[in-house]
């Protein structure tokens, strides 16, 4: 498309407009001038409820609050020191990684990697619910990541927005009809 229409193109998904930058030159031109603009991030529901009416650093827009809350991030989750004291937590996650790909190994049987990185990103980010996933599975990691998953999909899918669309659209149009 970027060869017939040229390397910026707006596109309608649905109601949504969506400018589709195709060239690294115009990428950097564009972000030069319109930086906030392009950076700004979805206004979701499912975001909106999981991170209290985006008051966290993932959802929340960017201005003074989304900068003082990086700054106590950088500051208090990501100092050498707490990074550091937490080392022991990562090194037990990648040593049951490498056990369970071992026995899956033993067995023959394939492995499916992406939910295994996936898993173990988790389980490091997340050691509290770490404990209560690893009580429940005992057995077969996957069944938690699918779960988990499988809810951050639902609350952060890309498509809601267009879902949110299409219901409004559907109201709309439910309000213009007259019955006979």
């Amino acid at each position: 498309m970027s060869k017939k229409h040229g390397p910026v193109m707006l596109v309608h998904l649905g109601f949504v407009p969506t400018l589709i930058v195709s060239s690294a030159d115009a990428a950097k031109e564009l972000l030069k001038a319109h930086d906030l603009d392009c950076c700004s991030r979805p206004s979701l529901t499912g975001a909106r409820k999981l991170s209290y009416n985006y008051l966290d650093v993932a959802f929340t827009a960017y201005g003074d609050y989304w900068r003082e809350m990086r700054r106590l991030y950088v500051i208090e989750l990501l100092s050498i020191k707490r990074v550091q004291s937490f080392r022991f937590i990562r090194e037990e996650e990648v040593e049951f990684l490498i056990k369970s790909i071992s026995e899956f190994s033993k067995l023959g049987a394939p492995v499916n990697l992406s939910e295994k990185l996936i898993s173990l990103t988790a389980d490091v980010i997340c050691p509290v619910g770490l404990l209560l996933e690893r009580a429940l599975e005992k057995g077969d990691m996957n069944i938690s990541v699918r779960i988990s998953k499988s809810r951050f999909t639902k609350l952060l899918s890309c498509w809601e927005a267009l879902q949110q669309q299409i219901s409004s659209l559907r109201l709309d149009c439910g309000q213009n009809h007259r019955s006979p």
